[in-house]
């Protein structure tokens, strides 16, 4: 016979006050903040938003009610729905300020985020929430027209992660800076598969861009940006890495086709001068001088932690010239090198300058060009274990434990492996 367990004292006391309006007004002042979200979240899923709570807080602002007991400064739905107290901004003292609600912020048309929804009703409606904060925005595909619409019940200098992953063109983009340039407290900005308009001019394109650009000015709290596949990037990565005011501690440029004026300002612009997470991942680097990226590593080389240069097409030559610099990079833990063809001489001194660093845990690495060009099948299991036994007695001489991989990718399917040596 099935037994269900009998209600526990919490849904008890959650359900009675689901039922009884007065009741729930009356408990406010003294609400658990235990108590206090999931009865807010049931009532707004039932929807019965009558009784979310908010409504007893509409009235005690309206009284001006505010008494010793009163905990609640902020009601945070945007990490596993918990209340806390202690997470308010920096700003100006407001007499009887009303609660701070903070929550993150996925737009996206065909789903509609039922909790804001509510929220922002509330604020259209003036009800006690002036004050409804982002923490983090993601929008995924959405009208630019819906979001302005959104946007304006968001307190936009709350935010510090923006994530865009539309497939914008360059005019609707620029039409979405300007909204970017209100969040002065962004930390993290994520751009990925915008769009480039084929007829359009390249003076056009240049003040589109332009635009965009200018609000990164604004941005002094940045810390952290990541652009993929954005098609619009050739020719202009320096004109947005000079508008930032301060140094970047990640970059992420993944799948981008950027010039080679692009990478040598890359190389030597102050916002790259402390960054700790580098990725550069599917970024044509085969035609770059191999001075710049000698350059670039030796100005970080005091505080690089991730470098990731994935299927960058780096050659022998260019390997060899930052070797040096690599090999002073004191906090590198991880390097990413796979999908570029490489000599086994070269392999092997890349590895003699990385794994021995005091701080370096994992390296993914590609197999030697020999094992391509000495098969017409490169996923030749013998060819390739030849190569790999070598490796692996090169890193037992060098003594350090530590996670080694190396990759060999089919150049007629794609199809990557791995090999633990």
């Amino acid at each position: 016979m099935n037994r269900t367990s009998p209600p526990s004292l919490f849904d008890l006391a959650k359900m009675n006050l689901l039922q009884n309006e007065m009741l729930t007004i009356e408990a406010l002042q003294s609400l658990p903040r235990e108590i206090f979200l999931p009865l807010f979240i049931s009532a707004v899923e039932k929807e019965q938003s009558h009784i979310s709570a908010l409504d007893g807080l509409d009235g005690l602002l309206a009284k001006n009610i505010r008494t010793r007991r009163w905990k609640l400064k902020v009601l945070d739905l945007s990490n596993k729905w918990n209340v806390g107290d202690s997470r308010i901004r920096k700003r100006k003292k407001q007499p009887l300020a009303p609660v701070v609600v903070i929550t993150n912020l996925c737009l996206m048309e065909d789903f509609p985020d039922k909790i804001f929804t509510f929220l922002r009703n509330r604020v259209k409606q003036k009800k006690c929430l002036p004050h409804l904060c982002c923490e983090k925005l993601n929008i995924a595909q959405m009208s630019l027209e819906s979001i302005k619409e959104i946007l304006k019940t968001v307190q936009l200098d709350y935010v510090q992660e923006v994530g865009v992953n539309c497939t914008w063109e360059l005019p609707m983009l620029a039409r979405f800076a300007s909204f970017l340039g209100q969040m002065v407290n962004l930390s993290k900005f994520h751009l990925s598969h915008n769009r480039m308009i084929s007829c359009i001019s390249q003076e056009a394109r240049g003040i589109l861009i332009a635009t965009i650009t200018s609000q990164f000015v604004k941005l002094n709290q940045l810390q952290e940006l990541h652009l993929k596949s954005v098609l619009f990037l050739e020719g202009f990565l320096h004109q947005l890495l000079r508008s930032l005011k301060t140094p970047l501690k990640t970059l992420w440029i993944i799948n981008c086709a950027l010039s080679i004026s692009d990478l040598t300002y890359f190389s030597l612009c102050p916002s790259t001068n402390y960054l700790r997470k580098l990725c550069l991942n599917d970024v044509k680097l085969t035609d770059l001088h191999p001075e710049c990226l000698q350059v670039l590593l030796e100005r970080v080389s005091g505080t690089i932690q991730h470098l990731d240069l994935d299927n960058c097409g780096v050659t022998d030559s260019q390997v060899t010239a930052i070797l040096p610099a690599l090999g002073h990079c004191s906090q590198l833990k991880t390097l990413c090198f796979c999908g570029n063809l490489v000599s086994m001489t070269v392999l092997e001194n890349l590895l003699r300058h990385t794994v021995p660093l005091d701080n370096f845990t994992c390296g993914l690495f590609p197999i030697p060009l020999e094992c391509y060009l000495e098969t017409t099948s490169p996923h030749n299991f013998r060819n390739i274990q030849r190569y790999i036994e070598n490796l692996r007695l090169i890193l037992l001489e060098l003594g350090r434990p530590r996670t080694i991989l190396f990759s060999s990718t089919c150049l007629d399917c794609g199809v990557t492996e791995y090999f633990d040596p």
